[in-house]
């Protein structure tokens, strides 16, 4: 994760739900399956787990069978509220960041990421808003 550098990203009071939807969905390239992020609530918490999975599409040698967080799974739009900009970042200090932010913790085992934050309301969206970010590739 230290070594994928993202060039730039910007999130203007987003909810952090979106954010980490976002974060996910942009860990894959062309010929790569989209990876979903889950989402677990337990009391005033919310839990969001991803897989930076070993594929790599690149590799002919490389498995499909490891590509694990594939399955879209519904994610309930909850706050806090993050507002970030940064240029050159790499998504090991991109997550340590927004974790910071939203007084969250970051777990990362193996290729297992999971981020914890307290539950919040977001702001309702405004009509030209939509939920899903936008594929950035």
């Amino acid at each position: 994760m230290k070594s994928a550098i993202i060039p730039e990203v910007h999130f203007q009071d987003a909810a952090i739900s979106d954010v980490m939807e976002f974060v996910a969905n942009s860990w894959h390239c062309i010929c790569h399956p989209w990876i979903y992020p889950t989402q677990k609530i337990e009391g005033n918490t919310v839990i969001y787990h991803f897989y930076m999975d070993d594929y790599d599409p690149h590799d002919p040698s490389s498995s499909c069978d490891l590509i694990k967080g594939t399955n879209k799974t519904e994610i309930v739009r909850l706050g806090p509220i993050v507002t970030f900009h940064e240029e050159k970042i790499n998504l090991h200090d991109l997550l340590l960041e927004l974790v910071k932010q939203v007084d969250g913790t970051l777990e990362i085992n193996g290729n297992s990421v999971k981020i914890k934050t307290n539950i919040e309301q977001p702001p309702a969206l405004l009509q030209n808003e939509t939920a899903a970010p936008a594929d950035p590739f």
